[in-house]
């Protein structure tokens, strides 16, 4: 008597197969633009937030600047986000140009620029 190692079943469609593997398949393509999201929203978080801190260094940075303006250029401010580098570029009649570096503690970097017009 022949032995049958891979007995048949007579009542299979070969419906349930496709269908669960269309569903699987569904299931673990939401799942990773969950995940993919996720990071997305993530590093965008934290790009916001570096950014938030450049901002906060070059106001603290022209603030201190406007304080003392005695200072001898170019000068590097320290503070708790990062620090920030002053130097002046031109001066154009009564008006005098500044360039601000700043870089965060993280190490994001940024450079910005502003004016200040003083009487003649």
């Amino acid at each position: 008597m022949k032995r049958n190692l891979f007995p048949s079943h007579k009542s299979e469609h070969g419906y349930a197969f496709p269908y669960i593997l269309f569903i699987i398949s569904i299931f673990l393509l939401f799942t990773f633009h969950q995940l993919a999201l996720y990071d997305l929203n993530r590093r965008t978080t934290y790009n916001q937030i570096e950014q938030y801190k450049l901002h906060t260094i070059y106001r603290m940075a022209t603030n201190a600047f406007s304080k003392n303006m005695s200072v001898e250029l170019p000068v590097t401010y320290s503070f708790p986000y990062g620090e920030a580098k002053l130097e002046s570029t031109s001066i154009n009649g009564n008006i005098a140009y500044y360039l601000v570096k700043m870089r965060t503690d993280k190490g994001a970097y940024q450079r910005q620029t502003f004016q200040r017009q003083y009487p003649k």
